[in-house]
């Protein structure tokens, strides 16, 4: 079996990503979401748990063939 290889990196300002998918016409756009909460230390802060983000990227993802049930 051949070895995995990186053909890019995708920094992301979260940790505990639960999903991941291209989109946009052209597919460099990187949709996201977390599965954590992020608080301040006080117990307080924004729940982004569940919450999606959006990141254009360099290099698209590849389309998924259409299915014909």
């Amino acid at each position: 079996m051949a070895a995995a290889k990186s053909y890019a990196l995708i920094y992301l300002p979260t940790t505990f990503v639960s999903s991941l998918c291209f989109g946009g016409p052209e597919l460099n756009v990187v949709c996201y979401d977390r599965l954590e909460q992020q608080h301040n230390g006080s117990g307080k802060g924004k729940d982004l748990g569940g919450a999606v983000f959006m990141r254009p990227v360099d290099t698209p993802g590849l389309p998924e063939p259409v299915i014909t049930l």
